[in-house]
């Protein structure tokens, strides 16, 4: 898991690298649009440092990347694939605001773990039912 991890934070760190490249910005000019230090920002694209979503989302203004660019990598699937293709399109959906995104994904994944606990009772007693 934590070569998953390296990995994955690698990549963002290299997209956020590639684009504060593109953009003609210094760390140091980067952090300052983001509020977030050039120490950190500099650990985060070596792979060091997973940023966290608030940090994700000062980013994607900054450097006028989607959101959805960086979050996916960031985030795991519910593991279904109706789960999955739902997320997607919250993720894409470009009349949401990247808040109303997370707010979503986050209601979604809590509705699902819901619905798993609820219907495990429900089947349990319906096999142990009289016919």
């Amino acid at each position: 898991m934590l070569n998953v991890m390296s990995e994955r934070s690698q990549s963002l760190g290299d997209l956020i690298r590639e684009q504060r490249t593109l953009a003609h910005l210094s760390l140091r000019e980067l952090a300052s649009l983001t509020k977030v230090s050039n120490a950190y920002l500099s650990q985060v694209e070596r792979g060091i440092h997973e940023p966290s979503l608030r940090v994700l989302s000062a980013l994607s203004v900054a450097l006028n990347v989607p959101f959805d660019a960086m979050v996916p990598s960031s985030h795991p699937k519910s593991g279904t694939p109706e789960g999955s293709l739902l997320e997607d399109a919250i993720r894409l959906d470009p009349l949401l605001t990247s808040d109303e995104k997370q707010a979503l994904l986050t209601i979604y994944r809590s509705m699902i773990r819901g619905e798993r606990a609820s219907q495990e009772p429900s089947d349990v007693a319906a096999d142990s039912a009289p016919d």
